[in-house]
C-alpha cells in the first residue's frame, strides 16, 4: 500500500509539553487497524503499595518483617504501611480492611466489557503505536500551489493554512499484522498514559508487571478489518526553548500525533530510522531545523540575551516568595518561573507596543500568563488527587437533576469553610459561582477518573472528594481564603475569554491579580507539608 498525496490525513490537534524556540508541521505515515478488544482498567496502585497490601491479605506483619521479605528495608516498608493506613487499605493493627480487598481485588480483574477502536503501526519497523483511538479525525485541508497539501486551521471566520512536511517517498515499509498481545499493550500503555500524562517522567513499559496480573482472554481482541489502511499523522518536530543554552543530543523533539504532548516513543523510532537507512524522508527536515537552532545558539540575539536575564531574574523572584520548598514541585516550579519571564518582560518593554524581536504580541503574551496560570493550578488539584484520589466521585452527583445537584454541592461548600458572596444585584448570597454549578457531568467525570479537562472540573471533583476526607487541603484553603472559588471561577472566565474574540481586554493589573492568586494558593499549599506518595518509576509509563 502506497503512501501519496491523496491518502487521508489524521490530525488530533498536537501540542508540546515544551515553549517551542523553532517548529517544523510534518506528516508521519502510518497504516490503521480496527479492532474490537476488553477495555483497560487503570491501575490504583503501585507494585509495593501492592505487594504490602498481599501480604498484608494473610496476617499482620511489623514493617521490620515486610521490609525483609520485600528487601526493601523497614523505614520504607513504614511508609508505605503508613500511607496504606491513611487510605483505610489496612487497619492500624495491619490487617487488610474490606476497602483494602476491594481495591487489590479490582487491581487484578481486568473489565471484560469490549471496545471498538484503531491502533496504528509504523510502517518501516512494523512496531504499534502505543494509543488506542475510537475515532477517526479528518484534519482539514487544501492543496497550495505546488499540489501538496496543508492543513487549513483556524476559526471558519479566520482561517490559516499550515504548510506541512510531507516526507515521499515512503519506502522499504514492513507489513506486518500486529498480534493480539501487541494491541492489548498499546491499549494497556494508552491507559496509563493519560492517567498519568499531569507527571513528568518519560519510563518505558515493564512486561514483568502486566506478567503478575490476570489478563484478559486475547482470543477475544479480534480485527473488525483484517487489512490495514494507510493514512498520514498531523504533528509537529521542534526544537525547545529551554534547552538553546545547553544544546545536548536530544535537542529536539516530536510532538504526540494524538494530542498527548511529547511522544518520546515516536521520538526513539524515528531515530532508530535515520541510523539504518540512508537518506531517510524526515531527516533532512530534522537537519534543516537544527540547522535554523544551532545558527540562532552561535549568534544571539538581543532579545534572547534578555530573556536568559529574565529567566534569571524569574527563578529568584519564585524561590524569595515561595523559598525552596517549592522545588519539590517541578511542574509548579517550572511553571511559575515561566509566568514570571514573561512578566518581566512585559514589565521592561511596557513602553513599546511590540517587543522587536518577540514572536508574540504583549497582548497574546498576557492571554498566555492567563492559559498557564490555570495551567499550574490544574496541575496543582492533579497533585493533590494522587494523594486524595478523585476516581469516580461523580457518581455523588445526578446527571438528570441539576437542582439535587446544587444541594448538593452547597452542602459540601458549607461542609468544607468556603464562605458565600453577596450578589449585590439580588441583594441574596451566591454560595458558589453559578458557573460552578453547571459544570457539564461528563467533564466532571473526565476529570476525576481520567485527570484531564480544564479548572472547573478539577474544582468540582476536588470538592466532592474532599467531602469525605477532613484532612484534604481544601478545608485549610477554605480557612484561609474563603473566597477561594470565586477567585478560580474569575481565573477560569478569563482564560476562557482569552482564547475567543472578547469585547473585555485583558490588562497587565488584571493578569498581575491573577499571578497573585496563583502565588498564594500554592504558598497555602506549600505549608500544608503535603508529601508525594511513593512511587516506583517503572509502575508510571509515560509514552
Amino acid at each position: 500500500m502506497l503512501f501519496t498525496k491523496e491518502t487521508p490525513i489524521l490530525y488530533y490537534e498536537a501540542r508540546s509539553h515544551q515553549r517551542w524556540l523553532n517548529r517544523e508541521y510534518i506528516l508521519f505515515p502510518a497504516y490503521y487497524y480496527r479492532v474490537l478488544a476488553p477495555r483497560v482498567s487503570s491501575r490504583k496502585l503501585n507494585i509495593l503499595e501492592k505487594a504490602v497490601l498481599g501480604i498484608c491479605r494473610i496476617g499482620a506483619f511489623t514493617a521490620q518483617e515486610i521490609g525483609e521479605k520485600l528487601d526493601i528495608g523497614g523505614d520504607l516498608s513504614a511508609l508505605i504501611i503508613s500511607e496504606l493506613q491513611y487510605n483505610n487499605f489496612i487497619d492500624h493493627q495491619g490487617l487488610i480492611t474490606k476497602k483494602g480487598k476491594q481495591i487489590l481485588e479490582d487491581e487484578l480483574i481486568e473489565t471484560e466489557d469490549l471496545i471498538a477502536g484503531y491502533v496504528f503501526q509504523e510502517p518501516w519497523q512494523g512496531e504499534l503505536f502505543p494509543r488506542f483511538i475510537e475515532n477517526l479525525e479528518y484534519a482539514e485541508t487544501r492543496f497550495n500551489d505546488n499540489d501538496y497539501p496543508e492543513l487549513v486551521l483556524g476559526t471558519t471566520g479566520k482561517p490559516f493554512y499550515q504548510k506541512i512536511f510531507m516526507p515521499l517517498p515512503i519506502n522499504n515499509t514492513l507489513m506486518v499484522k500486529p498480534t493480539p498481545r501487541d494491541i492489548l499493550r498499546a491499549i494497556k500503555i494508552h491507559n496509563q498514559t493519560l492517567t498519568n500524562r499531569h507527571r513528568e517522567n518519560d519510563v518505558e513499559a515493564n512486561e514483568q508487571l502486566w506478567n503478575i496480573e490476570k489478563q484478559p482472554d486475547l482470543k477475544r481482541i479480534s480485527f473488525i478489518e483484517e487489512q490495514p489502511q494507510p493514512v498520514w499523522l498531523a504533528t509537529f518536530i521542534y526544537t525547545p526553548e529551554s534547552n538553546f543554552d545547553e544544546f545536548t543530543e536530544n535537542n529536539w523533539q516530536i510532538s504526540d500525533p494524538f494530542g498527548l504532548g511529547d511522544s518520546p516513543w515516536l521520538y526513539r523510532q524515528i531515530n532508530k530510522c535515520c541510523q539504518k537507512q540512508d537518506n531517510f524522508p524526515l531527516q533532512k527536515i530534522i537537519e534543516s531545523l537544527l540547522d535554523k537552532t544551532e545558527k540562532q545558539k552561535e549568534t544571539p540575539t538581543e532579545y534572547q540575551e534578555w530573556i536568559k536575564y529574565f529567566n534569571e531574574i524569574a527563578i529568584n523572584t519564585v524561590e524569595n516568595k515561595l523559598s525552596l520548598a517549592i522545588t519539590k514541585w517541578e511542574s509548579l516550579y517550572q511553571g511559575l518561573i515561566t509566568i514570571e519571564t514573561i512578566n518581566q518582560e512585559i514589565d521592561q518593554f511596557k513602553q513599546e507596543k511590540y517587543s522587536p524581536h518577540a514572536q508574540y504580541s504583549f497582548d497574546d503574551k498576557l492571554k498566555d500568563i492567563i492559559v498557564k496560570c490555570q495551567k499550574i493550578l490544574e496541575n496543582l488539584f492533579l497533585i493533590i488527587a494522587v494523594q486524595y484520589p478523585t476516581n469516580e466521585c461523580w457518581k455523588l452527583l445526578d446527571d438528570r437533576d441539576k437542582e439535587y445537584n446544587q444541594i448538593l454541592l452547597e452542602k459540601v461548600v458549607e461542609k468544607i469553610g468556603f464562605k458565600p458572596l453577596k450578589n449585590e444585584s439580588h441583594d441574596s448570597k451566591l454560595k458558589l459561582p453559578k458557573s460552578l454549578l453547571s459544570v457539564d457531568i461528563n467533564k466532571i467525570k473526565s476529570a476525576s477518573d481520567h485527570q484531564s479537562g480544564s479548572l472547573r472540573g478539577y474544582v468540582i471533583a476536588s470538592l466532592l472528594t474532599a467531602y469525605n476526607y477532613e484532612q484534604h487541603p481544601l478545608y485549610f484553603f477554605a480557612e484561609k481564603m474563603p473566597n477561594l472559588l470565586f477567585e478560580l471561577d474569575k481565573l477560569a472566565d478569563l482564560r476562557n475569554k482569552s482564547g475567543h474574540y472578547s469585547s473585555q481586554k485583558l490588562t497587565q493589573e488584571i493578569v498581575k491579580k491573577q499571578i497573585a492568586l496563583v502565588y498564594q494558593l500554592i504558598e497555602l499549599f506549600l505549608q500544608t507539608n503535603f508529601h508525594k506518595p511513593i512511587e516506583l518509576e517503572e509502575e508510571v509509563i509515560y509514552i
